[in-house]
């Protein structure tokens, strides 16, 4: 599900054109793909203010997390949402962004420790900066230079760049399968390691 038509037609033959912060569409989305395997929250906004923030980012996982429980038990199937290291790190702006993923986090591993006696499984993922029109925007509101821009917000990130989409949907993919039957209640984090990394230390290089 998805407020844009042609992204959708990208990726599925079958979607629904729907808001997430529509309990109604949420709804529809649910009943039209029957008892859900697999559930992958995948929408996110940032500055657009608190509440349509929280709604996005979080309400909404939690209503669809809800209405797809049946199914998800039914099928013992896995729940996979995507976070951002956001959810563990602070800058200086974006409260509404952060809070929101931090509770999107606890969210999931909340439905872990509920739902895993039934054996479904749900995991957080949680990226970094990755190179999507949504990145680009950020960017240019950096630098004029995308390329420089990412350049900038990567050069403390231990692998030095922004990840690629797909590096992000293979974890995705990963724990969605039967490969990932023993994970579950873990916030993975796909950002090339920033969140690794003591900022207090930067300055001092290895000799």
């Amino acid at each position: 599900m998805g407020r844009r038509q042609a992204p959708l037609e990208v990726v599925s033959e079958r979607f629904v054109v729907g808001d997430v912060t529509s309990l109604d569409d949420c709804r529809r989305a649910v009943d039209q793909a029957g008892p859900l395997d697999i559930l992958v929250h995948n929408a996110g906004v940032g500055g657009t203010g608190w509440d349509d923030v929280l709604a996005v980012n979080l309400t909404a996982a939690y209503h669809l997390c809800e209405l797809a429980e049946p199914g998800l038990i039914a099928q013992r199937g896995a729940v996979v949402t995507i976070g951002s290291n956001s959810a563990f790190v602070a800058g200086e702006r974006d409260a509404d962004y952060n809070a929101a993923k931090a509770g999107l986090v606890m969210l999931t591993r909340s439905l872990a420790v509920r739902l895993g006696p039934y054996g479904v499984r749900a995991n957080p993922v949680c990226p970094g900066w990755v190179r999507t029109p949504m990145g680009d925007a950020d960017m240019r509101q950096l630098s004029s230079d995308v390329e420089e821009a990412y350049r900038l917000v990567s050069r403390y990130v231990p692998l030095r760049r922004a990840a690629e989409p797909n590096e992000i949907a293979s974890v995705v993919c990963f724990l969605a399968s039967e490969d990932a039957s023993y994970v579950t209640g873990a916030a993975v984090m796909v950002d090339g390691g920033s969140t690794a990394v003591d900022v207090t230390s930067v300055d001092f290089k290895a000799k």
